[in-house]
């Protein structure tokens, strides 16, 4: 144990943060990739004034304040005005289920503070002491209390034995003396550590006040964004990123995927479970100059008790990686059952004392009383319910667990919390085992449960446990039995529980062959290792991959990756149909090249799809701005624009469809692939105006026939540059951004020696794409479209201003994840057939339509490698149909329905369905459907620059590329930004207000309508 004193045991967090804005105020605090950098002068003045406003507001000393909000810098001045107003933060992640926020938020009768509008939902009822707080307002003269070191200062949570997941509460001298005065790390002036970790979770307080009250700078993870390799290289390069924190699974997952992702980093920090002493080894090995730290400590203590910076040969010398030695003034001691010392070796409970105790958990007096216990000589300790032994040489060596606690995804779960839910919902007595893989390292949950008798199947329990729970809670095996297994004390037999499954599948070995090839079923091992690479998880042969988690963007990369390197076919309705590998192998066929045509020159590939659309639109009306493209960044410092030019012709050699222009041959649409080609390259000093662009970005038009469909501005600004792209959407759909943008980067570090060169040319474009369809095919298309189109009515849409100048109007909702979930489970759909179902219904109460056509769209890209730029989009007309009393159900399942037969079919451009369509009588509306519904889901990218900072700038596009358009962005949290579109020329804008109307009553309807129908169908 250790009796050091610890450093500042009389100061408080936020008086600590404030000594280092005294210090360098000047100093970056907080970094944001998409924001301005926060000083810690700024830290400190804009948290000051705001505690000034929540006092004002009736925020006084111990009181519970959720904090809600996004990673952003201004969470970060939230969290720290609450402590500077005596309150105590509860730190809520916006993705968590609405149940589980209300519970949590009312347990501490919290005030509530929320980045959302003040009229945006929030899942919680009206109670006299709680309030939701403002962030703006008049500067308040309000003094601010005092707070000492022993008031509490946060609260993390955990998963509960009882249940409930339960909240630890955390003093002020607690987090001090965990990161202050410490030698296991280093956080002080020159340290970035990255904060990715979710907000609730103690690990947040390792990335976040550990190196602002040391005065390093605080790296917060981007909005979209996911730890993984890539992004850790990326940060280390662009942010000036040295520290990590990882739990042990990451670590090992990470070592597995790019063990080079760590250079350049100086110290990472893991624990939270047992360490690889293989994955460690190999580590070291790799990074010798890189120190790693094994920290162990439950949220009860505070983040840390012990630590250990780990070195060659523990493993051999200990057995494992040892759990360290006891942080300065922090007692560590092994008790046997009767609560008595351990003699030297033998296992014990593992007992923490000190400082960096918890206070307690918040609102529950007995389950504090119970595992803060005090010892003989009345010292107060916390009951980890860990085993531990000490080694001769004093070091804290781990021995298992007590109770049945386990770590999920570097999540604590305890398996009471899912029994009691499953309780909760109508089974009358449900037992949960833990999956283990072959390591004994738990994979996963099964739920055994006594049959309600209600007719529920496995299915519908599967779906409810899908909206109702986190992912790593969600059981892996769900099994339905009439009677438990008893021992012979006449307890439920959890053994036998477990061993009546079947072997849980190992983690995934991408090196090995898939489990199921060999089984000698190649197809199944296809694609269990292709689920596997896309998931980073292991499933087996009929684990549903829609219940555990899997959406439309796996589906789609799952068919693309099986096509490009297994030559075997599959379609999306097969994977949406199968549902299950083994089902989805069953469907699948070995792909056999198709013929080209070859009468066509080389380099010329005939138009039949949606590009068709596209440019006939640009002979209609030339320099029509709908399908422009305007990408811009702030780029500091000022870019070389030799080394951009060099990397922008990189590019364009790399990629086909930036070199490609359109003419007419005859009756048909060619594709010219030219050999060479040069994007334009403007150094201009015009004023940008209004838009922030460079004018002439949009105002001259692309001529497609003779120039590649891509531009780039280049303005000086004050510290840098403001670099613009104009792209035209004939090349370049939302797909292709990642790719687009990993290659400019990487040319443009390649003139700096700092970035690979990207690989040679990609395939042409015209190999990704089918041959267009042969006569026969086109009469049974054409046949389905006319059958389905047929007694469509057009929406009636009050016509815009044709003399109008403005080309672009928009209204946003935010839904946060709750919401979103609660519009699927009233659909009892996944996310993009509940979209659908939303829309269509705010458009049927908009217009009076029963029967209507909706525009979604198809990526098309699923025989196309993922680092491919070019147009792939297809538009699939969805046709809703309200009469007969059709509710969001029968609408979601029917357009699900029509959407997947749509998709294998050959495309056909918009221009041939027109005919099949409804005449309209206002020309000006788009033909067969005059409204359409884009589900956002294509990867998320940033454009990396080595050498600068680049920022990505929200620019208004030049027109609406539809006159009447909904498009919904998903974020990683669960929650949708949407965002209503018109052509104020074709529509009139005040439609855009009525349709948010329409959206805001389904919405409401959706959530009033609670989790009674909860079925989950992609």
């Amino acid at each position: 144990m250790s009796t050091q004193a610890y450093a500042h045991d009389d100061a408080t967090v936020h008086e600590l943060v404030a000594a280092r804005a005294t210090a360098r105020p000047d100093a970056v605090a907080v970094l944001a990739m998409d924001e301005p950098p926060l000083t810690y002068r700024q830290l400190d003045e804009r948290s000051t004034a705001l505690a000034g406003r929540l006092t004002a507001q009736g925020v006084r000393p111990g009181q519970y304040v959720a904090v809600r909000m996004r990673r952003t810098p201004a969470f970060v001045v939230a969290l720290l005005a609450v402590m500077k107003a005596g309150g105590v933060y509860v730190a809520i992640d916006p993705g968590w289920p609405a149940p589980r926020v209300r519970h949590l938020v009312e347990t501490a009768t919290a005030h509530i503070l929320t980045d959302q509008a003040p009229n945006g939902a929030f899942p919680l009822r009206p109670a006299p002491k709680r309030r939701r707080l403002r962030h703006d307002g008049p500067e308040e003269s309000t003094p601010l209390p005092v707070t000492g070191p022993g008031d509490g200062c946060a609260v993390m949570f955990t998963s509960g034995s009882t249940g409930e997941p339960k909240g630890s509460v955390s003093p002020h001298r607690a987090v001090v003396c965990r990161f202050v005065g410490v030698d296991y790390a280093d956080f002080g002036p020159g340290r970035t550590v990255l904060q990715a970790a979710p907000v609730c979770w103690d690990a947040m307080m390792i990335e976040l006040w550990s190196v602002l009250m040391n005065g390093g700078t605080c790296l917060l993870l981007g909005e979209g964004r996911h730890i993984c390799p890539g992004l850790v290289r990326e940060y280390v390069a662009t942010a000036g990123l040295d520290t990590l924190w990882l739990t042990a699974a990451l670590f090992n997952a990470f070592l597995d995927d790019d063990p080079g992702c760590f250079a350049g980093l100086r110290q990472v920090l893991t624990g939270g479970e047992k360490l690889s002493p293989g994955h460690v080894g190999g580590f070291l090995a790799a990074h010798p100059e890189i120190r790693l730290v094994n920290g162990y400590g439950p949220v009860e203590t505070t983040v840390f008790a012990t630590t250990r910076v780990v070195r060659g040969g523990d493993a051999e010398r200990y057995g494992q990686i040892p759990l360290g030695t006891a942080l300065p003034s922090t007692p560590v001691h092994l008790l046997d059952a009767a609560g008595r010392p351990c003699p030297p070796g033998a296992t014990g409970e593992i007992c923490i004392g000190g400082p960096g105790l918890a206070l307690g958990y918040l609102g529950d007096k007995e389950l504090t009383a119970r595992k803060f216990v005090t010892l003989a000589g009345g010292e107060r300790v916390y009951r980890s319910g860990d085993l531990g032994r000490w080694h001769p040489d004093g070091l804290l060596l781990y021995a298992g667990r007590l109770d049945r606690q386990v770590k999920i995804r570097g999540q604590r779960v305890e398996p009471a919390e899912l029994e009691q839910f499953l309780e909760g919902i109508g089974v009358p007595r449900a037992a949960v085992t833990i999956i283990r893989d072959p390591g004994g390292a738990a994979t996963g949950l099964a739920a055994h449960c006594l049959d309600p008798g209600d007719g529920r199947t496995v299915e519908d329990l599967r779906a409810r446990c899908a909206v109702e729970l986190p992912p790593y809670m969600c059981p892996r095996h769900l099994v339905l039995l009439g009677a438990f297994p008893l021992t012979a004390s006449g307890k439920v037999d959890f053994v036998a529980l477990a061993e009546s499954l079947e072997p849980s599948p190992s983690p995934p070995d991408f090196g090995a062959p898939a489990r199921g090839e060999a089984a000698g079923d190649p197809l199944v091992g296809a694609v269990l290792a292709v689920v596997a690479e896309l998931t980073g998880r292991s499933f087996g042969p009929d684990d549903d991959l829609f219940l555990s988690g899997g959406d439309s963007v796996l589906a789609m990369q799952l068919t693309s990756r099986l096509k490009r390197r297994h030559r075997i076919h599959v379609t999306l309705k097969t994977v949406y149909e199968g549902r299950t590998p083994r089902a989805i192998a069953a469907g699948a066929e070995r792909v056999r090249e198709p013929e080209r045509d070859g009468e066509r020159a080389p380099g010329q590939e005939e138009v039949a799809d949606s590009r068709q659309d596209l440019w006939l639109q640009e002979q209609l009306e030339p320099g029509d701005r709908a399908h422009l493209l305007v990408l811009s960044f702030t780029v500091c410092p000022a870019l070389d624009t030799g080394a951009l030019r060099a990397a922008l012709d990189a590019v364009v050699a790399r990629h086909p469809a930036l070199r490609t222009v359109f003419r007419l041959g005859g009756p048909t649409l060619i594709a010219h692939e030219l050999p060479r080609a040069r994007i334009p390259l403007q150094e201009t000093e015009r004023d940008m105006g209004t838009t922030g662009v460079v004018p002439d970005a949009w105002l001259v038009p692309f001529d497609l026939a003779d120039e590649p469909p891509v531009r780039c501005f280049v303005t000086p600004t004050g510290t840098g540059s403001m670099l613009t792209l104009v792209l035209h959407h004939i090349a370049y759909d939302g797909w292709s951004e990642r790719a687009f943008f990993t290659d400019l980067g990487a040319a443009y570090g390649q003139a700096f020696a700092e970035a690979a060169v990207p690989k040679g040319p990609v395939r042409p474009v015209r190999a990704w794409r089918p041959s267009p369809p042969g006569e026969a095919a086109r009469a049974r298309v054409r046949a389905h479209w006319e059958h389905t189109l047929r007694q469509t009515e057009p929406l009636a849409l009050p016509p815009g201003a044709v003399a109008g100048d403005a080309r672009f109007a928009q209204r946003q909702l935010a839904l946060d994840a709750g919401q979103a979930r609660a519009l699927c489970a009233h659909a009892r759909s996944s996310a993009h057939f509940a979209a659908l179902a939303w829309y269509g219904t705010a458009l049927h109460r908009l217009t009076g339509a029963d029967r209507f056509a909706v525009g979604s769209y198809h990526a098309g890209r699923e025989a196309v490698d993922e680092h491919v730029v070019g147009y792939f989009v297809r538009p699939v007309p969805v046709v809703l149909d309200f009469r007969f009393g059709n509710g969001p159900a029968q609408v979601a399942a029917a357009a699900r329905r029509d959407w997947l037969a749509a998709v294998g079919l050959p495309p056909l451009p918009l221009s041939e369905l027109a005919a099949l369509a409804p005449r309209l009588s206002d020309p000006w509306l788009t033909p067969v459907f005059q409204a359409a519904l884009i589900y956002q889901n294509a990867p998320a990218a940033d454009l990396v620059l080595p050498g600068h900072t680049v920022l990505r700038r929200d620019v208004p596009p030049p027109a609406a590329s539809l006159p009447f358009l909904t498009q919904i962005w998903p974020s990683s949290d669960g929650s949708w930004d949407v965002r209503l579109e018109c052509d104020p020329t074709r529509v009139a804008e005040t439609t855009l207000d009525e349709l948010s109307g329409h959206l805001a009553d389904v919405l409401r309807t959706a959530e009033a309508a609670g989790p009674r129908a909860t079925a989950r169908t992609p």
